[in-house]
Formats: C-alpha cells, sequence, structure tokens
C-alpha cells in the first residue's frame, strides 16, 4: 500500500515548470475571490472618500445666497430656488432660506408725464388739474383731457410746505391745521371772468392770489394792474402754460423771465411766487427758482372747476379737503379765471360767495400767498 503511494505522488508530483503554473493559478484564485467576496467594501469605502470632500449642502446654499444679484430670478421667498421656481425648502432639507426684500419699486418722486400742452386761445392751455395735480388742457376748447395718472390725495399740489414751528400764535383748528386760507386763480387775466372775480372779492372783502400766464398778460395788461391795484397778490404760472417737466433750463429761463418781463411792465414789480403748469415741476425748475430766491406755489385743495365741477360738488371738494392737509400752514384753493371746460367758468363765479362764507363761518383768516409764512 506505501508504495502504490509513493508511486501515485511521483506520478503527480511536477516538475519547475508545473510549480510555476501552480503558483500563478494560485494567484488568480485569490484575486477573483478578493473581487466576488469583497465589493460592497469597496463601494462604501469610495462613497466615503467622496462624502468627505464634498461641501455641507447647507454651505452651497448660503454662499449662491450671497452671491446672488437677483437678476435671473434671485431668492424672493423661502419656496423658491435661486433658479425662480423649485422648492429649495422642502422637509427634511435641513436649510434656513431667508427671504431677501423685494427692491424698492415705489417710484423716484417725479412727476407724471402729462400729454403735451395744447392750446385752446392765443396758445394759452385752459388749467385742467387733478385732485392735487394740475393735467394738460386739451387743444379743442369744451372737451375733456385723459386724466393719466389721478391723484385722490389732496396737498400733492406741487410747492405745499410742511409746518413751520414757533406759531403758536396762529389760531388752529381741531386738526392742528392754521386757520388762515389763501384763494388763488389760474391762467388769466381775460376780460370776463377776472373781472366778476375780482368783483366778488371787492364786495367781500377779501384779497386773493392771481398766477398769471404770461400770454394773457400782453393781452391784458391794464386788469393786471387793477388786480393789484385792489390788493391782490400776483404770481408768474409760465408764458405759454408750458410743461416745465419738458422744458431745459434755458427754456425755464426764458419761459419765466419773459413773464416776468411783461408782468413788470404792467405793474412795476416782479413776482416772488411761481406756480407750474399742471404741478408739473423738475429738478431743473427747482434749482432755477432756488438760486434766484423764489417759491414754487402749490395748493392742497383742487376745486376741479376746470372740469366743468357743479356748484355743490366744489363746495363739497372744500369741505373735505380743506381738513386733510397735509400742509399745516393753511389751506391754498386752486380756481381759475380763464380756460375751463368748454371755456366756461360760471360755475366758478356762481360758487365762489360760497366758499368764502364757509370759511369765514369757520372762523378762517383770509391772506394772500405772499402773507404765508412759508411763502414770505
Amino acid at each position: 500500500m506505501i508504495a502504490k503511494i509513493v508511486e501515485m505522488k511521483k506520478t503527480w508530483m511536477p516538475g519547475p515548470a508545473g510549480w510555476l503554473l501552480w503558483l500563478i493559478a494560485a494567484a488568480f484564485a485569490c484575486m477573483l475571490a478578493v473581487m466576488l467576496l469583497m465589493p460592497n467594501k469597496v463601494v462604501e469605502t469610495v462613497s466615503t472618500a467622496a462624502a468627505d470632500s464634498a461641501p455641507d449642502s447647507k454651505t452651497v446654499l448660503q454662499t449662491n445666497l450671497s452671491g446672488s444679484t437677483g437678476e435671473s430670478g434671485g431668492v424672493t421667498t423661502g419656496k423658491e430656488s435661486l433658479s425662480g421656481g423649485q422648492d429649495s425648502g422642502a422637509p427634511g432639507s435641513g436649510t434656513d432660506v431667508v427671504e431677501t426684500p423685494p427692491a424698492d419699486t415705489t417710484g423716484t418722486g417725479e412727476s407724471p408725464d402729462p400729454q403735451t400742452p395744447g392750446s385752446a386761445v392765443d396758445g394759452i392751455v385752459p388749467e385742467q388739474p387733478t385732485d392735487g395735480q394740475e393735467q394738460p388742457g386739451n387743444s379743442v376748447p369744451g372737451t375733456e383731457t385723459p386724466n393719466p395718472q389721478e391723484n385722490t390725495e389732496p396737498g400733492a399740489g406741487i410747492g405745499v410746505q410742511p409746518p413751520v414751528t414757533g406759531r403758536e400764535d396762529i389760531e388752529t383748528d381741531e386738526n392742528g391745521f392754521v386757520k388762515q386760507v389763501a384763494l388763488t386763480f389760474d391762467d388769466g387775466p381775460d376780460a370776463k371772468y377776472t373781472q366778476q372775480v375780482l368783483e366778488i372779492l371787492k364786495e367781500e372783502e377779501i384779497k386773493a392770489t392771481f398766477f398769471l400766464v404770461g400770454k394773457q398778460v400782453k393781452r391784458y395788461p391794464e386788469i393786471v394792474q387793477q388786480i393789484v391795484d385792489e390788493g391782490h397778490a400776483v404770481g408768474n404760472h409760465s408764458f405759454d402754460h408750458a410743461n416745465f417737466s419738458k422744458l431745459t433750463r434755458k427754456d425755464v429761463e426764458t419761459n419765466i423771465e419773459e413773464t416776468d418781463q411783461l408782468i413788470e411792465e404792467a405793474i412795476g414789480q416782479i413776482p416772488l411766487l411761481f406756480r407750474a403748469p399742471y404741478g408739473a415741476s423738475s429738478d431743473i425748475l427747482k434749482q432755477y427758482l432756488k438760486e434766484n430766491n423764489r417759491h414754487l406755489a402749490g395748493w392742497n385743495v383742487d376745486t376741479r372747476d376746470w372740469a366743468g365741477s357743479k356748484p355743490e360738488e366744489i363746495m363739497e371738494i372744500v369741505k373735505t379737503q380743506a381738513h386733510q392737509g397735509p400742509a399745516k400752514s393753511g389751506v391754498i384753493v386752486l380756481m381759475h379765471t380763464f380756460g375751463g371746460k368748454g371755456g366756461k367758468l360760471d360755475n366758478t363765479v356762481e360758487v365762489l360767495p360760497d366758499v368764502i362764507a364757509y370759511f369765514k363761518a369757520a372762523g378762517y383768516t383770509f391772506v394772500t400767498m405772499e402773507e404765508m409764512e412759508d411763502y414770505k
């Protein structure tokens, strides 16, 4: 038996070449075993290494939020992604997204862009303000001007100033508004309504302020003199009722100074006050007036007589807007003596005594705008 085993051993015993083949086969078997038995460990190791080298997801979001300009979607709410629509605040994300405040879209404070003024009579455009904001007139008398931007807040008229301190001697109403009123009349003079208004003011012993248009002054210089002779104040209201928000510096100077010259020729003085047609001002106009120590005059009660408002409608406007401010230095009532819807201002003449009676009954003092503290 032993001899047989020895004989078999001799038969299977490899030579040098056989041993080499055996070693190669064994190495191959070991490699195969490693590949088959350990794949999960290899994948786990690779995943761990990748996770260790990746930045935290919250860090990535914070970085993107910091560098966002908002020009392409931006972060607007906690549920909007940086690209502008995907939900980046999903439950379980563990990411706190801070809402970005919206950009300021409240505007710049610039005056509305009215239509280009037309010409009703001799190049003069009838005054057509909205509630506190004058609007351009229509070139065809008797037609209404579209209102591109209705402003219903009283006191929006250019130049209405905040209250001035140190005026305890002036009586105020229950709202703290100074109980003095300035009646103002724009766009004249003319040969009809200006005379009728002057007659009423004389009967009531009231002094008012007339804002004059240069072309009308040129036609009726004697009426300008009458206005001053009867104790009223005058102001410059441009030469041709131009839209001053569209004028260059040179045009502003020419328009105002030509009217100044005409008024000076009529009454021997240049007015301190300037009221912009349509209430349309500009930085150029304000700078010019500042350099020349002049005031931009506004209003806080717009009777809308230019629109053909009925007397009872005008009275309701006066009673409402006179007590809404925002100017606490006094009430400034805007009316007209030229232009109007269809060139008619009969309702202005009819309601004027009632307007005066209302303020008298309420204990108001009538003043010209030059007498108001803010316009001295």
